[in-house]
């Protein structure tokens, strides 16, 4: 009983987070006349100085379970392989406005947005503990660089 009173605590915890990442974002005005529409958000890699380096862009929200599993999971794996994380907290006006052109710039469907823990590696993503510690791994275990994903406003060529 006592399980269940917590998992259903936590879920609503979930969906008020979610709900406070919507509403920022709905309600954050433009920075710039460029992001009123003009601009399409792309991804592009940083080179590393590392050839089997991996980066990994996590979006977590301090008080997600969730997220703690993925981020005590980066802490195991930092110092065995050769990761760089870059962690964004969703309680974060300037983080939540990051967020979303990651969602654009890698066409993340509504059902996956705003959930997290969310983490971009390459060219994929993963939303979830699960997910996300997965995602993670396969890049490690690929044995292959993986540089990291960054998002830049371009404006269309015409």
């Amino acid at each position: 009983m006592a399980s269940e009173i917590t998992r259903i605590l936590l879920v609503v915890t979930l969906i008020g987070v979610a709900l406070v990442a919507g509403i920022a974002v709905v309600q954050t005005p433009p920075e710039s006349p460029a992001d009123s529409g003009d601009s399409v958000p792309t991804v592009t890699e940083q080179s590393g100085t590392d050839d089997t380096s991996v980066c990994v862009v996590f979006f977590y929200h301090p008080s997600c379970p969730h997220c703690e599993d993925v981020e005590e999971y980066l802490d195991r794996v930092k110092p065995q392989y050769n990761v760089t994380v870059h962690q964004h907290n969703t309680g974060n006006d300037d983080s939540v406005r990051l967020l979303k052109q990651y969602y654009e710039a890698y066409d993340v469907p509504e059902r996956d947005r705003g959930g997290v823990p969310i983490v971009f590696v390459a060219d994929d993503y993963a939303v979830g503990s699960a997910g996300a510690i997965d995602l993670i791994q396969s890049a490690i275990e690929s044995n292959e660089a993986v540089a990291c994903p960054t998002v830049s406003q371009s404006t269309p060529a015409g």
